[in-house]
Parts: structure tokens; C-alpha cells; sequence
């Protein structure tokens, strides 16, 4: 079940209603609010440009942490204090997040 949550975290964040408030000075591309869905489950991830992320599964807040990018590697620091670095790109409204099963392609809010 940790890796599905890990898959779908993003799953990088990047994953909240607002994308852009006053906290969002950062210029990176992840940051913003970006959504996908999976199954049954509508996934929100709100990547704030102070370096923090929330995630909501179905609008129930499912984690939380922060955030870093060095070059295509999203370096992800989960409410748990665990790591994930992740390759991702951005390109137009897509992030895609890539992931040992597969990408996960989330579209900007």
C-alpha cells in the first residue's frame, strides 16, 4: 500500500485548491496545483514555492512534506520523514512524475 501511495504522490508534488498564493515565489514549473486520477481515486498536489507539498486523495488530506528539485530529479520528504527522488518533466499543463511502475502524468489546475 506504501508503494501505491509513493506511486501516486507526486504523486511531486506536487499535489490543495490554490496554486498560486503569496508563498509561491518560487519560479520552478512544479509548483502550482496539479491533479490526475487513478482508479476510482481523484489525487490533488499542491506544490507550494516555499518548498512544502500537499497531497489530497478524494479531497481527504493524505500527505504532506516537502520538496526539492536538482535538474529532471524531484527529491520528495514525506510527513514520515521518508525520501523519494523521482525523475520528472513539465511540459505545457502536464507533469509527469516517473515512477519504478510507470509515469504518472498530472494535468495543471
Amino acid at each position: 500500500m506504501k508503494k501505491l501511495g509513493l506511486f501516486l504522490l507526486a504523486v511531486v508534488l506536487m499535489v490543495g485548491v490554490a496554486g498560486c498564493s503569496s508563498d509561491d515565489s518560487n519560479d520552478n514549473p512544479v509548483v502550482g496545483t496539479w491533479t490526475t486520477k487513478w482508479e476510482d481515486v481523484t489525487f490533488v498536489l499542491t506544490v507550494k514555492g516555499d518548498n512544502t507539498y500537499t497531497l489530497t486523495d478524494n479531497g481527504v488530506a493524505s500527505d504532506a512534506g516537502t520538496w526539492s528539485v536538482d535538474g529532471n530529479v524531484l527529491t520528495i520528504i514525506h510527513k514520515d520523514s521518508s525520501k523519494d527522488m523521482l525523475t520528472y518533466s513539465v511540459n505545457g499543463n502536464q507533469l509527469t512524475i516517473n515512477f519504478s511502475e510507470g509515469p504518472l502524468v498530472y494535468t495543471r489546475v
